[in-house]
C-alpha cells in the first residue's frame, strides 16, 4: 500500500539489520515490478548492478547504488597491514553521542553545511548510512564487525580515513 504512494524507494544498508541480500533484491525487484526507481546503498556486486540497472531502463526507471570504490572498507575488503598511525595534515571536527538517538547524525549534518557554507571543503564521514545521500561516506562496516579487534580496527580505520585524505583533499573532516 506504501508503495503505491511514492515514486522512488530507497534501499538503505542499516548496521544492526537482519535481513539478508537475497532478501534486498527480492525487494528491489518488487518496487521495479511496481515500477519505482531505486536508490540504494546496499554492496551490490557488479553482475546484480548490471541487472537492476537493465531492469530499471527497460522500465524507464532510475537506479542509483551510492556505493563506490571507496566503500571497498565499508565491506570488509579493506586492510591496512601497517601496524604504525598516521597523522592526518587536515582538521577533524568529531562528533559522539553517549547513547542513542541524541541526533548524533543531524548534528555531523549541521556542521557540514555550516563549514560548507564558510567555503571549506568539508568531508564527512557519517555515522549513518543515509549520508550517502547526500555525498558523504558512511563508517566503514568493519567498525562494527565483532570477529576484528579493537586493535585491528583504529589501524584500518585510520588507513580508511588517510585514503579518504588523500582521494578527497579536503579542508577538513567531520567523523
Amino acid at each position: 500500500q506504501q508503495l503505491a504512494s511514492c515514486n522512488t524507494v530507497l534501499f538503505v544498508e542499516m548496521d544492526h539489520s537482519t535481513e539478508t541480500l537475497p532478501d534486498i533484491k527480492d525487494s528491489i525487484n518488487l518496487a521495479i515490478d511496481a515500477k519505482k526507481n531505486i536508490f540504494c546503498t546496499y554492496p551490490l556486486s557488479q553482475t546484480d548492478k548490471e541487472e537492476i540497472s537493465a531492469k530499471c531502463k527497460a522500465n524507464s526507471l532510475e537506479f542509483r547504488n551510492y556505493r563506490n570504490e571507496q566503500d571497498s572498507g565499508a565491506t570488509g575488503e579493506f586492510s591496512y597491514r601497517s601496524k604504525k598511525i598516521f597523522e592526518l595534515d587536515v582538521p577533524v571536527l568529531m562528533c559522539f553521542g553517549l547513547m542513542e538517538q541524541v541526533d548524533k547524525f543531524q548534528t555531523q549534518l549541521s556542521f557540514l553545511n555550516f563549514f560548507r557554507e564558510k567555503g571549506y571543503k568539508t568531508e564527512l564521514v557519517s555515522s549513518r548510512n543515509l549520508g550517502r545521500f547526500i555525498g558523504a561516506n558512511s563508517m566503514p562496516s568493519f567498525m562494527f564487525d565483532n570477529g576484528m579487534s579493537d586493535e585491528e580496527k583504529v589501524y584500518n580505520f585510520n588507513g580508511y580515513i588517510v585514503d579518504l585524505c588523500i582521494k578527497t583533499k579536503p579542508d577538513m573532516l567531520i567523523i
